[in-house]
């Protein structure tokens, strides 16, 4: 039988109004990035995409900065994905090899 860990640190469920807040603010942030997506697609293909704006923190910057940035974000993603699918291969791979070589333990299954 497993044992339960009683410690006092355990965290409690997440409950239903807080579940909710965290979807609405992930759909909320979605279309936020589809608006500047498509905004930063428009202002490019109008011919304006190195026009400079402000941001919300008095930061300039253009529509092909935006562009780039979002592409670098999405290859660093992929990039973290197929590492960490690299890791979890190579792991089973060795966890093989070990229960080939010592076997496998009856109360392990």
């Amino acid at each position: 039988m497993a044992k339960v860990d009683e410690s006092p640190h355990t965290k409690a469920p997440m409950s239903r109004a807080e579940a909710i807040g965290w979807g609405v603010a992930f759909i909320v942030s979605l279309c936020g990035l589809a608006t500047l997506l498509t905004t930063a697609f428009s202002m490019v293909s109008a011919g304006r995409g190195s026009e400079t704006y402000r941001t919300w923190w008095m930061v300039e910057s253009d529509w092909n900065n935006v562009l780039v940035l979002f592409a670098f974000s999405v290859i660093a993603v992929l990039v973290g994905a197929g590492y960490r699918l690299w890791q979890l291969r190579r792991e089973r791979l060795e966890i093989r090899a070990l229960e080939e070589k010592y076997g496998v333990r009856e109360d392990a299954k």
